[in-house]
């Protein structure tokens, strides 16, 4: 398969198809991190107590990585949609992600006991938190760049 053009375009969907399921993920992480954000707020959680929970920046580096997730999703094979590039296998290679993960969360609600989304003040915010005996830094920074960093993460 080496010597044929086949393995370069075999290449070429398994990497569009592992770039756009990646980004896929990662858009769910966004929006993962949005609502234990707002289960935080509604809950009274004051996130800046805790070095686990805390960045100075967020929300919004979840907001921006959210757009550009879903623009690289949505956008990913324009280039078939440009006058006279139509190719179907190219479309369905750059799109087939999207029914996928729709399929597979449709199939998870309907086969899960159609699970609900719980309000955020009723979020388990408790459980599985590290108590103040593991809270400790083995390793301080030292040096001037990562006390800095230290600071600014």
């Amino acid at each position: 398969m080496t010597l044929s053009s086949g393995s370069n375009t075999v290449l070429n969907w398994l990497s569009d198809l592992t770039s756009i399921a990646t980004f896929i993920s990662w858009a769910f992480i966004c929006v993962s991190f949005l609502r234990f954000k707002s289960a935080c707020d509604a809950q009274g959680i004051i996130r800046s107590e805790s070095k686990y929970i805390y960045n100075r920046f967020q929300p919004f580096p979840a907001y921006w990585a959210l757009f550009w997730c879903i623009i690289t999703i949505f956008f990913n094979g324009y280039k078939v949609f440009l006058k006279g590039r139509w190719n179907t296998s190219s479309f369905i290679i750059a799109y087939i992600n999207i029914p996928i993960v729709g399929a597979l969360f449709l199939g998870h609600y309907l086969f899960t006991k159609r699970p609900s989304f719980k309000p955020a003040s009723k979020i388990d915010m408790v459980s599985n938190i590290p108590g103040p005996e593991i809270d400790f830094d083995p390793n301080p920074p030292t040096t001037k760049i990562g006390k800095f960093l230290r600071w600014l993460l």
